[in-house]
């Protein structure tokens, strides 16, 4: 009768004829309510006095309890999830996950560690979001293709998940670690992508020219984010991106005479240029010291090296230039010890950068690059070389 007469009055103290969303803490004292966009919390021992949490930016359709009963997920008329803390009563936006369909959702829960948060979605999926995915990246998507799901359940251990799809129901052994995460950001191909040393950060570069940098680890920072824009798009290919050893710089060479050095954080990218035509390639030293871009300059081929310690530059001269195809496909690192590896025309050529002197390496290579600490060099053969 206690909670009749506390389920009436909650019920007199709704708009009528409304459907809260609506979800009651793990141990029972507590209801949390959504009317519109306002989130409202109620003592299950004295609901007549039930308190204004917040409001969201868009209607509330479900609720969610975490476990622990201080976390809260919601989901909303424009498509959107959010994360909430209750922590000390005071509801605190923690993160929040774009619009997956454009359909509404039937069921939303977290499994029994709070792991993982599952939405039944209208179209027959379920969306998986683990709270250790990567910021911005897909949720998992199960397709049992039904109709509509309708509600989700967990067995005890979170082993399994339930669907309930009209005609059937789906049984999933529910592992999201056996899953790939997929970051959406570029609006056209991926051609290139570097990680952080410490692997705290993952850079990519497409075609729509940008330079994207996706947290991995949260000293990256909570959200992705457009590291450098060329501010326009590539119609063939896009150049190199190569993450400084020290983690705190990378390199990216576009469709101009010069390249960008683009802190992680910090000031503005520095402009690597006096090159007379396109560069497509370039390195950096082990230390982060030294960074060397090939190009052409007053019609000879070089190197150009940045001591950016020193704050000096300086060419190496590689010889007379061949064609713009010998140019495209010239790769370039720099060993441990600051000595050039270049190879170009089917040559590896290691190259003193303090006297320009050129040594042959091998024959028959049309890509390398350096393995651990620069102990192993790994080439790729020429097309016709063995």
């Amino acid at each position: 009768d206690v909670y009749k007469r506390q389920g009436l009055h909650l019920c007199e103290s709704l708009a009528p004829g409304w459907l809260a969303a609506a979800s009651l803490s793990p141990d029972g004292s507590h209801l949390v309510y959504a009317v519109d966009e306002e989130l409202h919390l109620a003592k299950i021992a004295e609901p007549e006095n039930p308190t204004l949490l917040g409001r969201s930016t868009s209607a509330v359709e479900l609720v969610a309890f975490h476990p622990d009963g201080i976390q809260l997920a919601t989901s909303h008329a424009d498509g959107t999830t959010q994360m909430w803390s209750l922590q000390g009563g005071v509801l605190e936006a923690l993160r929040q996950w774009p619009r997956v369909h454009d359909g509404t959702l039937n069921d939303l829960r977290f499994d029994p560690s709070g792991a993982m948060l599952v939405a039944a979605l209208d179209d027959g999926r379920a969306s998986v979001r683990s709270m250790k995915d990567l910021p911005g990246s897909d949720p998992l998507l199960l397709s049992p293709y039904g109709a509509r799901m309708l509600e989700l359940a967990f067995s005890p251990d979170g082993r399994w998940l339930a669907t309930a799809i009209l005609r059937r129901v789906g049984l999933w052994p529910l592992d999201r670690a056996r899953y790939p995460n997929i970051l959406r950001g570029h609006s056209g191909e991926v051609h290139r992508v570097a990680f952080a040393p410490d692997g705290s950060w993952l850079a990519s570069f497409g075609k729509d020219g940008t330079v994207q940098l996706w947290p991995l680890a949260n000293s990256a920072g909570a959200h992705p984010r457009i590291l450098y824009d060329w501010g326009h798009s590539f119609e063939t290919h896009v150049g190199t991106l190569v993450a400084s050893p020290d983690g705190r710089f990378v390199v990216t060479t576009g469709s101009e005479d010069s390249a960008r050095l683009v802190p992680v954080d910090g000031p503005a990218a520095k402009i690597l240029g006096g090159f007379d035509q396109r560069v497509w390639r370039a390195a950096v030293g082990a230390k982060g010291r030294l960074v060397a871009v090939p190009g052409r300059v007053g019609g000879r081929r070089v190197v150009r090296l940045w001591d950016l310690e020193a704050d000096t530059v300086k060419d190496v001269d590689l010889g007379e230039p061949g064609s713009s195809l010998f140019d495209w496909m010239l790769e370039i690192a720099i060993s441990p010890e600051g000595r050039l590896l270049v190879a170009g025309g089917g040559r590896l050529l290691g190259v003193d950068p303090a006297t320009g002197e050129q040594t042959p390496l091998l024959e028959g290579v049309g890509a390398f690059t350096l393995g651990r600490e620069g102990a192993v060099v790994l080439t790729l053969p020429l097309e016709g070389h063995p």
